[in-house]
């Protein structure tokens, strides 16, 4: 029996390792657990205290897949030993037990986000007994003789519930228990006196483990559930961010508009204030030295007269860098303007305007 119990552990253990190298199968998927559980059998030769008594028990090692943060699907095989004894009759089995389970968890069911997991389980198996009398008269204690012994197999369905308390992100200590019904079997425990079919308690606990990779240096592993909100944060923020960016831009179009609309409205004034100052029939006529080009650039403009023989005097004058100065023409403000220079970029005039401000003070830039 030995024998058989070590090649089944030896099964299990194997099947746990080749289901963490299992390709195809997303690893934080799958979790593994063993417990020790406390079997309480419902038999014909049940609960008494008696000489030959030891303590019944159990192994139980499992490895499941989760279908989603609440529910997942377990392979498990448990091993274990009972006894029984009803003051006439003593029995012991050696039992066997694969089967199928389904994980639900209420916690995260009802509280998403929990750290502790609290567990209902549902399973179907095929539970295999060795089970033997080995005393019938009591005032024979020595006697060890089988007086009743058998194999029996059953069908099983389980019902029972395990609380998950966190040691670690992956990690969890459990306690729970289960109820197993043995369906059409009554000789669990080598005696069958037609009462029906036996059960199976037990009180379990163990230890769980979330497969997967551990978090990298800066990394955060979370929920599938925490992930998609975030997600969705991120593109609700996006969304927000893109609104607001199209709302400055047309509020910038809006002021650039209105900057120009004003500096041309200063360009008038200044022209027309130069008219009072100095008349047009005194200042001698010429004619334009350049035009405006038919591509706008940004241009920093140094001062606005009537003719461009003010213009020029007003160059003449300077006591700064003339090399790119020039006199345009603005026919919408019928206005001479005097450029100090021009560039295709509203930052490098901006930039040139700082530098002549240092000579004259009410230079200013504009794009025409």
């Amino acid at each position: 029996m030995l024998k058989k119990i070590g090649l089944l552990l030896g099964i299990v253990i194997s099947f746990t390792i080749q289901a963490q190298k299992t390709k195809g199968l997303p690893a934080e998927k799958l979790y593994i657990n063993a417990s020790l559980s406390y079997l309480i059998p419902f038999t014909d030769i049940t609960g008494s205290d008696g000489p030959f008594n030891k303590f019944n028990h159990g192994l139980d090692f499992g490895v499941g897949y989760k279908f989603d943060e609440v529910l997942g699907l377990r392979g498990s095989w448990m091993i274990g030993r009972l006894d029984g004894y009803d003051g006439y009759r003593y029995s012991q089995s050696f039992i066997t037990e694969p089967g199928v389970y389904l994980d639900y968890d209420l916690f995260e069911k009802f509280k998403p986000g929990n750290k502790w997991k609290g567990v209902a389980t549902f399973g179907l198996s095929w539970l295999m007994s060795s089970a033997e009398i080995i005393l019938e008269d009591p005032q024979r204690l020595g006697d060890i003789s089988p007086r009743s012994k058998g194999y029996s197999n059953a069908p099983t369905a389980t019902f029972g519930g395990m609380i998950y308390a966190p040691v670690s992100d992956r990690t969890f200590v459990t306690l729970g228990g289960s109820l197993k019904y043995l369906a059409f079997n009554d000789f669990l425990d080598a005696f069958e006196n037609g009462s029906g079919s036996d059960w199976l308690g037990s009180i379990q606990v163990g230890v769980s483990i979330d497969l997967g990779r551990t978090a990298k240096s800066g990394e955060r592993l979370v929920k599938d559930s925490e992930y998609q909100t975030i997600k969705n944060s991120e593109a609700i923020a996006k969304k927000e961010l893109e609104d607001q960016m199209i709302e400055f831009e047309k509020d910038l179009r809006a002021k650039d508009m209105l900057a120009r609309q004003l500096q041309n409205d200063i360009d008038s004034l200044k022209a027309e204030m130069n008219k009072r100052v100095l008349p047009a029939a005194t200042a001698p006529k010429a004619e334009v030295s350049s035009s405006v080009s038919a591509e706008p650039r940004w241009r920093v403009v140094v001062g606005s007269f009537p003719n461009q023989a003010l213009a020029q005097k007003y160059i003449d004058n300077l006591k700064v860098d003339k090399s790119e100065m020039q006199v345009l023409f603005v026919e919408d403000v019928n206005t001479y303007r005097v450029v100090y220079k021009s560039f295709d970029t509203q930052n490098a005039a901006l930039k040139a305007r700082s530098e002549i401000r240092t000579a004259i003070k009410d230079a200013w830039v504009v794009k025409f």
